[in-house]
């Protein structure tokens, strides 16, 4: 028979493993699921422009059909977005449709700072847009289909950002 006390130790020496081991078990079973948000009509577009704002990092990515996101979203939402993303000063690298020929007539005349864009190639025409910060991207589909969303996932940020590069690096400035 086992006397009582070494059961004792026995059982502690095994609860003090276990106490070590168990952040590592935690850590390895975790897995991180993507969130996806779903919106609708101007309000909803306007909340997606919005988060970009409060994800705290000093660069964004976007492929930004001019025309067609300032019919969809409209002229006062893009000016407060951009004044506040002005005060954060948050810079973003803007990937616009190859036809819109002078990327210098837009909305944000005179307040179009910490800003670089480039024209997509011919080849690539495009009406929904799309924005990396952090971990999401968030969509804006074009007027005649008026949803948004966002997808928070460090992989499809990743993956959506690796696509952007190369698309930056073959457009014009």
């Amino acid at each position: 028979m086992i006397c009582a006390q070494c059961r004792i130790d026995d059982l502690r020496e095994k609860k003090k493993l276990f106490e070590t081991m168990l952040p590592e078990l935690i850590k390895a079973g975790i897995t991180e699921l993507p969130r996806i948000s779903f919106y609708e009509g101007k309000e909803g577009l306007s909340r997606i422009i919005n988060d970009v704002l409060w994800y705290g990092g000093k660069t964004i990515y976007t492929l930004w059909p001019y025309q067609e996101m300032l019919g969809v979203v409209g002229e006062e939402v893009l000016l407060r977005f951009n004044n506040r993303r002005l005060q954060e000063k948050i810079s973003i690298h803007s990937l616009w449709p190859h036809d819109h020929k002078d990327a210098t007539k837009n909305i944000w005349i005179g307040k179009d700072i910490l800003t670089e864009r480039r024209r997509t190639p011919k080849s690539f025409s495009f009406n929904m847009g799309y924005t990396i910060y952090g971990d999401k991207v968030s969509f804006i589909a074009s007027h005649n289909e008026g949803f948004g969303l966002i997808v928070q996932s460090k992989d499809f940020s990743n993956l959506m950002r690796a696509q952007f590069e190369v698309l930056w690096e073959i457009s014009k400035k």
